[in-house]
């Protein structure tokens, strides 16, 4: 997983520094340095904010290195993750997965509720 490697070399390259970063998304520059450092991975909400913030699309900032130049003929070789990166991966996607889960139930919770306000109850 490169999302570590692909936040600093973003950050950097549009001549950024932590606090810069940290301050755009309400968090501190510690936290941008976990995330720089991998030690912690951003939150949902903060992966999409990032990903849009650099225009760069989510899978992209997941899973390549966004600092490598551009190969030609593929390079499947070179794109492969290791079973660390994979792993953090997977711990990523679940983690999203929960979250997601967690939105669920409380749309699901408030639905009733936002019908009534809005008049769409039974009649």
């Amino acid at each position: 997983m490169y999302i570590s490697h692909n936040i600093k070399f973003l950050r950097k390259s549009r001549g950024l520094n932590q606090s810069d970063l940290a301050d755009r998304f309400g968090i501190t520059n510690t936290q941008i340095g976990a995330y720089e450092l991998g030690k912690s991975l951003p939150p949902l909400d903060k992966v999409f904010a990032l990903a849009e913030f650099f225009e760069v699309e989510v899978g992209a900032l997941l899973t390549e290195d966004l600092a490598a130049p551009a190969r030609s003929g593929g390079g499947a070789a070179a794109s492969k993750m290791s079973d660390a990166e994979s792993a953090s991966l997977e711990k990523l996607v679940l983690q999203l997965e929960r979250q997601v889960q967690q939105y669920e139930r409380i749309i699901k919770k408030r639905l009733p509720e936002l019908a009534e306000e809005l008049g769409l109850g039974e009649d």
